[in-house]
Parts: C-alpha cells; structure tokens; sequence
C-alpha cells in the first residue's frame, strides 16, 4: 500500500514565523528615532505657530476694540501657555494651555523680554507697547526648527529659524 500526499502544506513553518517576525523588529528599530524626530519637529512647528496667531490675535483685537490688549504667561511661565487679556477690565479674551495641561509639554517657549510685569500689549492702534522675542524649542528636534520670534515696534510679527542643538 502507498500513500501519497496530494495535499499542499498549509500555514507557515516555525523557521519562516521567525525570519518575518526578526524583519519586523529590525524595521521598527531603524523607523523608531525617525517617528520620534518627526513628532518632535512637528510639536515645533505647531508651538511657534500658535503663539504666532495668539500674539497677531491681541494685535487686530486692540485694533478692533481701540483698547490695549495683554497677553501674559500663565504661571510665569511661557511654556504653560498664555492668556490675552483686554487691559481696560481684565476680560479674558483667549487661553491656551493650563497648569494641568501645559502649551508645551516636551519643549520650551521662554522670553527674556516679555513677563507677567512686562507682558506683551498692543495700544489701541496696534503697536507694539514693548518690543522683545521669544525663543521655542522642543528637545529632539532636527533641521531647522529652533524659532525666534520677534515684536517689533510696529507690532510686526518676524520669524526666525535656527537648527536645532
């Protein structure tokens, strides 16, 4: 009596399991820093942009309602975000980030300009009442991705970028 197999092997061998599973780590330990840097550069571009259309909010709103405008750092501290506040009876017009969930939570945004004593304000005309920069850097960044931020007296916004440490 013989027997023959006219049946094909199905499923996949303990040998070849091993080889795509080995594959899969090898691609996840080279693409893991890429991800990392990505993210890092991403929260980069978003903090700078943020705090670009905050400080131009202040700006148009001092215009719109011929009132100084202010907008000072929660906390003292940029990083925890900010509060843009019309002078004349300290309504709070907009805020971003809280004690509980900082602005900036694996990077930087400081000012060696602009305090809660010297915030940044608008006069009813747009400009500038004090000029100063903030820097924004988040660790793990690449490129160019370390911001500077000026106001100008005109209350002009300028970007600058630098590479990252």
């Amino acid at each position: 009596m013989t027997y023959s197999s006219h049946y094909k092997s199905q499923g996949v061998t303990l040998i070849e399991l091993m080889i795509v599973l080995i594959i899969i780590a090898v691609a996840f330990t080279v693409g893991m820093p890429g991800i990392s840097t990505m993210n890092a550069n991403t929260q980069a571009d978003r903090l700078i942009e943020e705090l670009r259309l905050d400080i131009a909010f202040a700006r148009n709103q001092s215009v719109s309602v011929a009132q100084q405008i202010d907008m000072q750092p929660i906390g003292g501290n940029w990083s925890t975000g900010w509060q843009i506040i019309q002078n004349s009876d300290n309504t709070v017009l907009r805020e971003r980030g809280s004690v509980a969930s900082p602005v900036a939570e694996n990077g930087t945004i400081t000012s060696p300009d602009f305090t809660n004593i010297n915030s940044v304000s608008f006069d009813r005309k747009g400009r500038a009442v004090n000029t100063g920069s903030f820097n924004v850097l988040v660790t793990g960044c690449s490129g160019d991705r370390s911001y500077t931020l000026n106001v100008n007296q005109i209350g002009q916004l300028v970007v600058s970028e630098a590479a990252c440490p």
